[in-house]
């Protein structure tokens, strides 16, 4: 019973680093894309639909998108996956 409830508790922070992640990536990808063409770095927050607007409206900023949603996706899926136990000879 006690590996049911710490296999849910990894699931639901496994699905938080996901979704913190990918909107992380959005932000992330609007920044950079923000400073390499007008050369201007925006530190506060941007409206979610000005940054999702933003980032589908190229094809250059949605694959970077892509790639951080991806990386991110990977750590969730490690976290998961990792054993929590410690090595033992």
């Amino acid at each position: 019973m006690e590996l049911l409830k710490k296999k849910k508790l990894k699931l639901i922070l496994s699905i938080l680093i996901v979704v913190g992640g990918s909107l992380l990536g959005l932000y992330m990808t609007y920044n950079i894309n923000s400073l390499l063409t007008v050369h201007q770095f925006s530190g506060y927050a941007t409206p979610l639909p000005e940054l999702i607007k933003s980032v589908w409206g190229n094809p250059t900023t949605s694959k970077m998108y892509l790639i951080f949603s991806g990386v991110f996706l990977l750590f969730g899926i490690i976290y998961f996956f990792s054993n929590d136990r410690p090595y033992h000879s």
